[in-house]
């Protein structure tokens, strides 16, 4: 969730190149792999996935 909230302070912020880095494994490897998840991680990835969209560049570690 934190994630999720960087990126929505980056927006406001006007970023368009962003690094996030993550402390959970699966849920840095299904944002990695833009693919959204059914589990309840799902939710947290598919609005990451949709926060990404808005910037011209992204990386997440």
């Amino acid at each position: 969730m934190v994630a999720r909230d960087g990126l929505h302070f980056a927006m406001e912020l006007g970023l368009e190149f962003v690094i996030i880095e993550g402390d959970s494994q699966q849920l840095v490897h299904l944002v990695q792999r833009r693919k959204e998840d059914h589990q309840v991680v799902g939710v947290l990835v598919a609005d990451i996935l949709h926060l990404l969209a808005g910037f011209f560049n992204s990386e997440f570690l």
